[in-house]
């Protein structure tokens, strides 16, 4: 589904989903995604797991962005699907500043391979931020 923006990850329930970051872009066709994260997912449950839900069932790119910058951010910081799908799944969640909508706050999953984050929106479960290779926080 596109976001605002026009930019979207779909991730199906029930069977295979894909990743479109512009129209035109091709698409990328993966598995739907058993979703979890350790850290603030233990001491935040109903939190994490209304973002777990919500995730399950579609990733949407946040609005703040284009699809045309949201395209180029994915590539330029190394992000594949494969590694969105390892941070949200296998990866240490945490609590992250929303600059786009403070009252929101957002978590952050740690890819465990590169080490990169991905944030999401708690409320609207936008995807609002890919980090690339040294990005601190």
């Amino acid at each position: 589904m596109f976001g605002a923006a026009g930019a979207a990850v779909v991730l199906g329930t029930g069977g295979a989903a894909c990743l479109e970051l512009c129209p035109g872009a091709g698409a990328a066709t993966l598995t739907t995604l058993g979703i979890g994260g350790a850290d603030y997912a233990a001491t935040h449950p109903e939190e994490t797991e209304e973002i777990i839900n919500a995730i399950s069932q579609e990733v949407i790119f946040g609005a703040g962005k284009t699809a045309d910058k949201w395209a180029n951010q994915t590539a330029s910081r190394g992000w594949t699907v494969d590694s969105i799908r390892e941070a949200v799944i296998n990866g240490q969640s945490s609590p992250a500043v929303n600059n786009l909508n403070p009252l929101n706050g957002a978590t952050r999953f740690v890819n465990p391979t590169t080490g990169q984050s991905v944030v999401i929106d708690n409320v609207t479960k936008e995807v609002i931020h890919v980090g690339g290779p040294g990005f601190k926080y």
